[in-house]
This record gives C-alpha cells, sequence and structure tokens, in this order.
C-alpha cells in the first residue's frame, strides 16, 4: 500500500509540474510513470486480495498473471506495428516508422528473454554472462519504459488543449 501511495505521489507530483507548465516534458513523463506503476501496483494488490480470500486463489492469480501478461504485451506490439504500418503509409520509410515497429518487436523479444533468464537462473549459465545479459536487458525495459511513457504523454499533450487569448490573425496568401 504504501509503494501505491509512492507512485500515486509521483504522478500527483508531475501532474503539478503540469499545472505550472503546461507542456513540460519532465511533468508528462511524470505522470506518465507514476500513472503506469500505480496501475501495475493495484493489479498486484488486487492479485495478492483474490490470492487471500479465495480458496483457490492461487490458480485464479496464476491464471489471470499468465493470460493477461501475455495478452496486454501482444496488445502493446500490435499497438506499436499499427503505429508503424499508419506512419509508413503517412510518411512512406521515415524513422518515426522504423521505430514504432522496433518498439513493438522490442517487447516481444526483450522481456520474454528477461523472464526467461531469470527463471533460468545462474544455473544453466556463468555468472558473468548472467549478469551482463541482465544488464542489457534490464537497460533495454528501462529505455523501453521511457518510451511507452513519452508515447502516452504524447498522446496527452494531444487531448488537452492548450487554450490561449488570440490577439492576431495570421492570413496566408492576403498579399497584405
Amino acid at each position: 500500500m504504501a509503494l501505491l501511495l509512492f507512485f500515486l505521489f509521483i504522478a500527483l507530483l508531475g501532474f503539478g509540474i503540469l499545472k505550472i507548465n503546461n507542456r513540460s516534458i519532465l511533468g508528462g513523463i511524470t505522470l506518465a510513470s507514476g500513472t503506469l506503476l500505480s496501475l501495475v501496483t493495484l493489479l498486484f494488490i488486487g492479485l495478492d486480495k483474490i490470492y487471500l480470500h479465495f480458496k483457490n486463489g492461487d490458480l485464479i492469480t496464476l491464471a489471470i498473471a499468465y493470460l493477461l501478461i501475455p495478452a496486454v504485451l501482444s496488445a502493446f506490439a500490435l499497438l506499436y506495428f499499427l503505429t508503424h504500418v499508419r506512419c509508413k503509409r503517412k510518411k512512406a520509410k521515415s524513422v518515426t516508422a522504423k521505430l514504432s515497429a522496433g518498439l513493438g518487436l522490442n517487447l516481444l523479444i526483450a522481456l520474454p528473454a528477461f523472464l526467461y533468464l531469470l527463471s533460468v537462473g545462474t544455473a544453466q549459465i556463468p555468472y558473468v554472462l548472467f549478469l551482463f545479459l541482465l544488464f542489457l536487458l534490464l537497460m533495454d525495459l528501462l529505455l523501453t519504459f521511457l518510451f511507452a511513457a513519452y508515447v502516452l504523454y504524447s498522446w496527452m499533450y494531444q487531448m488537452i488543449p492548450l487554450k490561449k487569448a488570440v490577439d492576431y490573425i495570421i492570413v496566408l496568401g492576403s498579399g497584405i
């Protein structure tokens, strides 16, 4: 519960930064990160409550975890791939389209590799190689998480209208 309050505080801090400066990327990423981590914490709290209050709570919890995690990962990968297709149509062979497709493929490869590495441990992999791969995969997942927070912020940026008093009109092509 303390972790949930901490992540909600981070989200509130990001919201406060956005209230001060509407277009702050730091505020947006802080708000998005706090919100995403709060939702994940709520999921884990819910799974813990299911585990404690139901007779077959362990089976239900495992079923939810094993069905929900691949479904969410597949949905994000599909979302990034569809963004790639849309960007490819609009901007031909732009870097933005390739970045979105690469992120979708990264989610499909890096997270299962990380989970496999944790499940295998150092029993089958030499310790130095295990630490090196763990470091690489954690950095990859951290950067992927930050990019996902940035994408969420850019979506929020479009949804929050910027209202300012207009004191000028630009007329293009009028010859003035």
